[in-house]
């Protein structure tokens, strides 16, 4: 018996250090891509490590303060801005498919293992670490204040708990549903949790107040408010909730409506054995259902997080089916990771969508451009080209109809296009740039 434990923990130590290398070599590839802004808030982002103000968007409210005073600390290190919160990102999201692991390994080390590789496999990593945002090192951190709850450690949870909120206050909703699950099925760390949560939680909102001051108050209000009514496109203000399954489709394709019957099997399955205390239940329906009606359906990035839940909720139950049937599930989702990784991952090494726009315009006499993406980091990397917001149509239309304006879109087009821009991996979208006119498609 003793040799058999002693084999058993010999392997586990010797996946978990394989898994551990893997997600090094992996990282160490990324790392190689070229850095460029992603998006208008990963120059947001950068802009509030050097100088922090919410009325100038550096970044925009609710500020991330934990997020910022971390990239701080590692620019002491980098000596740039954008590489300390590209790293901080990358760091942090490479963590993602070992925490699972570390979660999952309890129940089951086979589920433990294909969690991680349908995590790396999926995009979710490359596609966060690579965003320049808080969300990658915020869901690492909720993993971990996971993983301390798992093993029974209030404090250390309720720390964790306070951290997420001042690194990604939008998993508000996770760390309220952990903190009524704890209320409801782990009484005994309760009081400890909920304590050490708010003491950390009002330090978060104090540095807040300290960084912006009081003005922080009606930027609050005015930043919500649009948010749900101007901006945001949820499905409570000017979104559609179909929106998401397009999204949805986009990021996984012709695995999306398997995963969804598989999702129902393991909802089925739970309700069979009576594990709806499990606290992977609750964060998954209730993040469904927060990000279907309250945030961006165009952002997949929002999804990431239902995956992980998703792994946590539906790999523990293999291990109640026949060992056949184990078997079989096992090598399916094996062969669903590689056709997952092969979808989901460019082998070019290339910048972003937006870095390649950003390349390829410097080459071209100046322009005008109009666009919804990349409208602030087009201004800053090009201040001769005249970028104008799609989103005011006034203007817009005005200069669509004059010659020699450019127009840069996500959605395919095929008259007038001049080049294409692949995006790389789930969470970036291809970008097409294109003359509205004839004869200005004729000029390149």
């Amino acid at each position: 018996m003793l040799s058999l434990l002693n084999t058993w923990v010999f392997k586990r130590q010797a996946l978990e250090a394989s898994l551990g290398l893997l997600l090094l070599l992996y990282a160490i590839w990324l790392a190689q891509f070229p850095v460029f802004y992603p998006s208008d808030d990963a120059l947001f982002f950068v802009r509030g490590v050097t100088a922090f103000s919410l009325l100038e968007l550096s970044p925009h409210f609710p500020g991330y303060p934990g997020f910022i005073m971390l990239a701080r600390g590692l620019q002491v290190f980098v000596g740039d801005a954008l590489m300390s919160v590209y790293y901080l990102s990358l760091s942090f999201s490479v963590l993602l498919p070992w925490l699972v692991f570390r979660l999952l390994r309890p129940k089951s080390l086979v589920a433990a293992v294909l969690g991680a590789l349908l995590i790396v496999s999926s995009g979710l990593v490359a596609g966060l670490g690579s965003a320049v945002l808080s969300d990658g090192v915020g869901l690492a951190l909720f993993l971990m204040h996971c993983l301390a709850l798992q093993k029974q450690h209030a404090k250390s949870a309720g720390a964790m708990a306070a951290l997420v909120l001042s690194v990604r206050p939008a998993y508000l909703i996770l760390v309220v549903l952990t903190w009524v699950y704890v209320g409801c099925c782990q009484r005994d760390l309760f009081k400890a949790y909920t304590a050490v949560l708010a003491v950390g939680g009002l330090l978060a909102l104090g540095l807040l107040f300290a960084l912006e001051g009081p003005t922080l108050w009606p930027e609050a209000l005015r930043f919500t408010v649009g948010h749900f009514t101007v901006w945001g496109h949820t499905a409570l203000g000017s979104g559609d909730v179909n929106t998401w399954w397009s999204t949805y489709w986009a990021w996984l394709g012709p695995f999306a409506g398997g995963s969804m019957l598989l999702l129902l099997v393991a909802v089925g399955v739970t309700w069979r054995w009576q594990d709806w205390q499990a606290l992977p239940v609750w964060l998954l329906l209730g993040y469904v259902l927060w990000i279907g009606l309250a945030q961006n359906a165009d952002n997949v990035r929002h999804l990431f997080p239902v995956l992980i839940f998703a792994c946590l909720v539906v790999l523990p139950s293999l291990a109640r089916w026949p060992a056949s049937v184990r078997v079989s599930s096992a090598c399916l989702i094996l062969g669903v990771c590689v056709a997952l990784l092969l979808r989901n991952h460019t082998f070019i090494q290339q910048p972003s969508p937006l870095g390649q726009v950003s390349a390829f315009l410097a080459q071209q006499p100046p322009v005008r451009l109009v666009t919804h993406h990349g409208v602030a980091v087009l201004r800053h990397t090009h201040p001769d080209i005249g970028v104008v917001d799609a989103h005011y149509q006034q203007s817009s239309q005005f200069w669509l109809r004059t010659s020699g304006t450019l127009k840069l879109t996500s959605q395919p087009v095929q008259q007038g296009l001049i080049q294409a821009f692949p995006q790389r991996w789930p969470g970036e979208k291809t970008l097409y740039l294109h003359s509205p006119c004839v004869f200005c498609s004729q000029l390149y």
